[in-house]
Parts: structure tokens; sequence; C-alpha cells
């Protein structure tokens, strides 16, 4: 039966043997290898959804952001209703930097499935690389009740807090989430800075110095604690 189907539709199968090649190439760590497979089984298929994802992916992992986006979208047209298309889409877009168009793509992904804290959260993010903090704030509170134990959501919520200067809202934040999880270097970054806008330096120099022997790269912090040791004493010194 395998051998009639094969002789039936020969461009189906070869184009799939071309997909598991492109697959093993790239797990071979193969780049051009896994492009040239996947080019012919779209050569094959070209209306095979999967393939224009799957080239999408090779070709982002080989930099060529502005070919994957084309494969997205012409996967996203030959599989409208498949929200994962327009996810894949617009995190294509975001990566370069067309913040709008990564909205509509979001947008989209959202209308075909309602309340996904993930979709949600995309969506603040690009809205916030878009400038419009309004619309930002509305989908990360979105996500936050979509996920309500989730810490990523605040983090965003408390991000989007200290780019409008509010202190103590971010720091408010950042105790909520930190309720969910004590050790949460991301979530501590965000609360020391939050302390710093606020004036705290003694505290958040302290968060700092705790937070880099819990984390797994503790650079970041050790640097972000001397720059804000650095910070106080000259405000301590005053104008020269």
């Amino acid at each position: 039966a395998d051998e009639f189907a094969k002789q039936a539709h020969p461009e189906s199968y070869a184009s799939y043997d071309e997909a598991t090649a492109a697959k093993l190439a790239q797990a071979a760590g193969r780049t051009e290898a896994a492009l040239d497979h996947i080019e012919r089984a779209l050569a094959l298929q070209p209306a095979q959804a999967r393939w224009q994802a799957l080239a999408a992916v090779l070709e982002l992992n080989a930099g060529q952001t502005a070919k994957a986006i084309a494969h997205l979208e012409h996967a996203a047209d030959l599989e409208p209703q498949h929200a994962a298309h327009y996810v894949a889409l617009g995190q294509a877009q975001m990566a370069a930097r067309y913040h709008s168009a990564a909205v509509a793509a979001f947008e989209q992904a959202h209308k075909l499935e309602k309340n996904q804290a993930d979709t949600l959260m995309l969506l603040a993010e690009a809205h916030r690389r878009n400038r419009d903090l309004r619309q930002a704030k509305h989908f990360a509170l979105r996500a936050a009740k979509a996920a309500p134990h989730a810490v990523e959501p605040l983090m965003l919520q408390a991000e989007l807090a200290l780019q409008e200067e509010d202190g103590p809202a971010a720091k408010g934040l950042m105790e909520n989430a930190l309720k969910l999880t004590s050790q949460h270097p991301g979530a501590l970054k965000i609360l020391a800075e939050a302390l710093k806008r606020m004036g705290k330096y003694e505290q958040a120099i302290r968060i700092l110095e705790q937070t880099k022997n819990i984390a797994a790269d503790p650079r970041p912090f050790l640097i972000s604690s001397e720059q804000l040791i650095l910070e106080r004493r000259s405000k301590e010194m005053g104008p020269q």
C-alpha cells in the first residue's frame, strides 16, 4: 500500500524526505545543507505550510530574517486558522524591528486563540517596542490575569512602570512577583532598579549583592552593584 501511495504521489513523499533531511542536517550543525534540503522540499510542495514554517526556522538560525518572514507570511496564508504561524511571524518581525507589523501578527494570533498568556505577553512587548505604553500596559495586565502564578507578566508591568518613572508601582509589582518565587534574578534586578529610582540605594545594592550569589551568571549583577555604589557616592559628594 505504501509503495502504491508513493507511486501515486511521488512529490509528497520526496518532499517529506527532503524536509526530514533538512532537520537532520540542522541537528548536525550543517546549516547550508539544511537550507538546500528545505528548498528542494518547497520546490516539490510549495503549498505545504509545514515546510514554509520549517524553512523560516532554518533561515532565522542562519540570520536570514527577511527570507524567514516571507516564508512565515506564506505559511499563514496557507493555514490562516493556525495561530502558531502568526506568533512565529510576529517574533520574526520583532527581531527585524518591524514592530507595527509584529503587533498585527500577534493580534491575529490572539483572535484565533483568546487569552493565551504567552500571546498577550508578546502583544505587550510589541506595543512597548512600538512606543505605545498604554497598550503595552493593557496587554501586560491581561497576561497577568491569564497567568496569575507567572512572574513574567508582573516583571513586564514593572518595567513599563519604570519607563514611566513610577518607582513605587514597580517596587510593588516586584514584591508581588517575589511572593511567587523568592529567588528570581530578573525580578530581583528590577526591584533593585525600582528602589534606586526611589533613592533607596542601600536597599538596591543589598539586593544586587544577594542576587549575584544565586544567578547563573553573576557578572551583570556585580557590574550593576558596582555602578550603583559609584552613583550613590557621586550623589553623596554633590557637584564638584
